[in-house]
């Protein structure tokens, strides 16, 4: 999700989440080398803007998917301060105990089969005082929506492959239960807004062809119209309220 704090969409706001890590790295206690962790680092768009930014630190990425991973060695263009690792992030088994500064997960863990397995890997790893940012899609529980708007958010969330998108609450209780200090909540909705409207506005040109949309269905990836059903539907499910986008800053205690 681009994070558009002007109002409107710029390409260069896709970069934001990373920005907000830059930030977190350069003032974390500034260690001579801090080691700094992405699960589900996709095709590395993170790590490259960040480990070109902090040479002196050392950066991993996890993915479940191989293809993701040779794409991003492809991307990251014989940065040697990265090693990306081909794992699922529940269990984390290649990665030493208490030996990651800051862990980030952008719009990953709204994945997680089992949220108290992950979050236990992830304090298992973190230093003491480490850090864990996410940034990530939250249902909004709190309010009963008409028969409509529950359709298009259990559409959104199939489309998307998330099981079911945990509630704000539920997920600070989980990792509070698991040992965390929560230091801060963001609500960023309003800034995904402007990047949601253009790709809902994408996608309508995709189902607008009536007919023929059937046909093309059949002949494209059906990641493809996942992506196009999501890109409808959740301009409308966030504006609502019925999805937020989060930011969340948590700590392992000293």
């Amino acid at each position: 999700m681009a994070l558009s704090p002007s109002g409107k969409f710029s390409k260069n706001d896709y970069f934001r989440q990373a920005e907000e890590i830059a930030v977190i790295l350069s003032t974390e206690g500034r260690k001579p080398k801090l080691r700094v962790v992405e699960i589900g680092c996709g095709r590395a768009f993170n790590l490259r803007y960040l480990a070109e930014r902090f040479p002196q630190d050392s950066f991993i990425g996890l993915d479940v998917s191989e293809r993701n991973l040779r794409a991003a060695n492809k991307r990251l263009n014989g940065l040697s301060n990265i090693n990306l690792i081909a794992e699922d992030f529940h269990k984390l088994s290649g990665i030493e105990t208490a030996s990651v500064d800051v862990l980030f997960a952008v719009e990953s863990l709204c994945h997680a089969n089992n949220i108290g397995e992950a979050l236990e890997s992830i304090m298992r790893v973190l230093v003491p005082g480490g850090r864990f940012i996410v940034f990530d899609g939250f249902r909004n529980v709190t309010t009963v929506y008409p028969e409509q708007l529950r359709t298009a958010i259990r559409y959104t969330e199939q489309a998307m492959a998330v099981p079911s998108f945990k509630s704000l609450e539920d997920f600070v209780s989980a990792a509070k239960s698991r040992g965390f200090c929560l230091e801060y909540t963001e609500d960023r909705s309003d800034e995904v807004m402007p990047n949601l409207i253009r790709l809902s506005d994408l996608a309508k040109g995709f189902f607008k062809i009536g007919p023929l949309s059937k046909v093309v269905m059949t002949m494209v990836p059906h990641g493809l119209v996942a992506n196009a059903i999501a890109g409808l539907l959740l301009a409308v499910t966030v504006k609502s309220g019925a999805h937020r986008y989060m930011k969340l800053a948590l700590r392992r205690p000293r």
